[in-house]
């Protein structure tokens, strides 16, 4: 018979079991939350970074006439932006591997507000290429900073594959709304498409709270090699052991031809739409948001795909599709409509949004965690190159030969990524 003590003593230790148990369910529950609103966090900033790149192509006429200046300070002005931002992804690896990619993140998004303000109240050309250039330094801050955030608060593959998935729609849709928010916005007055960047960066520094912190990792920071990209310094910028695995070489590569394609597209279809077709920067930009619609959707619903069907599987229907996109169009006569070029970019942007969030995933998989950061700066890199080189890739004559020129060879570097992809996975 169980006497009274002995009873009480089982009766404390279920309800300790209890307690831990309820103390582990919501450990769980807060960690989700965290990493909901760290996914939703950097999402909207990488969105930001992406919108940036192209709403000021639509705006540069307006901006002309009001502050005046020349042909090179003209290009500054987009160059500002995008050189930087390119050319210290690196540099942003390194520090967010090194100092914490918490920290490094929201540091980037209060320079991103800050630097936003300076361009929306510039008075001179100057002054906006100053805050275009210190626009490109925060983005390149919270770029790789994103990515390893997300590795953070995601340690489940699945869980990780789905995040990705919101993250890649974040830039996603920044291309394709990019311009139609700068049609929207330049008639009013061309400092809203700096303006808008504001009220979004608040909204990002005001979850920084509810974001888990990010270790900060002891590495030796060599700053010689840091500026000058060395591989043979004692702390070079790039680790060479970064390329030595396939899963990191396929991404870097597929993701070069894939952003190449994109940002080549995007830019030609914008030219000949107003060019040659005659239409407004806002009707032009219309004709990017079927192509904006697919990509999210196809992004929030990719993480399922992968973790159901795999990766290799994901980028390989992700390439097909985007090939068959660019040589559907060019099968229709010239000049090409604005409806194929919308059904396009729609069935190329699907492809994308497989593909990105894949690639992504196989980065952060390929390498130790410790290098997530500047694993992420550069595959991203990469990309931000691939796109540069795809806008200035797409000159030729004509307009309308250019966008078949651009179709054709998008299809078939697509096709050899794809066939490179599928040999290094079979090897």
């Amino acid at each position: 018979m169980t006497s009274i003590n002995e009873s009480a003593a089982l009766g404390l230790v279920c309800e300790d079991e209890g307690l831990e148990r309820e103390a582990r369910r919501a450990s769980r529950r807060s960690a989700r939350y965290s990493a909901g609103l760290t996914t939703f966090a950097t999402s909207l900033a990488f969105f930001l970074t992406g919108m940036d790149t192209m709403i000021v192509n639509v705006a540069l006429p307006t901006i002309t006439a009001d502050l005046g200046g020349d042909m090179a300070l003209q290009q500054w002005m987009i160059d500002g932006y995008t050189l930087l931002f390119a050319s210290l992804l690196l540099l942003a690896g390194s520090l967010s591997d090194k100092f914490g990619a918490k920290r490094m993140f929201f540091f980037g998004t209060a320079l991103f507000g800050v630097a936003s303000l300076l361009s929306t109240f510039a008075w001179t050309m100057l002054v906006l290429i100053v805050g275009r250039c210190l626009m490109g330094v925060a983005a390149a801050l919270i770029l790789p900073a994103s990515m390893a955030l997300i590795n953070e608060a995601n340690p489940d593959p699945r869980r990780r594959a789905f995040a990705l998935g919101l993250w890649g729609a974040g830039s996603a849709s920044a291309s394709a709304f990019g311009p139609l928010f700068g049609g929207l916005l330049t008639p009013i007055h061309w400092s809203l498409i700096f303006a808008v960047n504001v009220p979004f960066c608040l909204i990002v520094l005001a979850l920084a709270p509810k974001v888990a912190p990010s270790p900060t990792r002891a590495i030796s920071f060599d700053w010689l090699g840091q500026a000058l990209a060395q591989a043979k310094v004692r702390h070079p910028m790039v680790p060479l052991n970064l390329f030595r695995n396939d899963g990191m070489r396929i991404s870097l590569i597929v993701g070069f031809i894939m952003i190449f394609n994109w940002f080549g597209m995007v830019f030609i279809s914008t030219l000949f739409l107003q060019s040659e077709q005659g239409m407004s920067p806002f009707a032009a930009g219309l004709v990017f948001i079927p192509s904006a619609v697919v990509m999210v959707v196809t992004n929030v619903f990719s993480g399922q795909v992968i973790n159901s069907m795999g990766t290799r599987f994901t980028v390989s229907i992700g390439l097909i599709a985007m090939a068959v996109g660019f040589l559907a169009a060019v099968l229709v006569s010239a000049p090409m409509p604005a409806w194929v070029i919308a059904v396009a970019l729609s069935v190329v942007g699907l492809g994308g949004a497989l593909v990105t969030p894949a690639l992504s995933g196989l980065v952060l998989v390929s390498v130790e965690q410790r290098q997530a950061g500047i694993a992420s700066a550069v595959f991203n890199t990469f990309r931000q190159v691939g796109g540069a080189i795809g806008v200035v890739a797409t000159f030729m004559p004509s307009l309308d030969g250019s966008l078949r020129a651009v179709f054709v060879a998008a299809a078939v570097l697509l096709v050899a990524a794809f066939a490179y992809a599928r040999l290094r996975w079979a090897e």
